[in-house]
């Protein structure tokens, strides 16, 4: 079940938009950048990536940097992000 915990799964689904809560480090993001393609390959038009401060934001941008249809924002952006 999608959403349900499994590290496979998207955090959140809304629609046909995945939000990915990333709350810790990660020593390299490759993983994640391979997660977020397959999240696309699955069908999914958007994806959103929660991170918790600005340092954490610039990696994942940087990471992602290039990929279309990705918004990552912080905790604090979440009221101003438009779906």
């Amino acid at each position: 079940m999608p959403g349900a915990g499994n590290s496979n799964d998207p955090d959140i689904i809304i629609n046909n938009m995945v939000v990915e809560v990333e709350t810790g480090t990660k020593p390299s993001l490759d993983g994640f950048v391979e997660q977020v393609k397959k999240r696309f390959e699955q069908g999914y038009s958007k994806v959103i990536v929660v991170v918790i401060n600005q340092r954490q934001k610039q990696r994942y941008m940087l990471a992602l940097a290039g990929m279309k249809d990705i918004s990552v924002v912080k905790f604090t952006e979440l009221t101003h992000i438009q779906i």
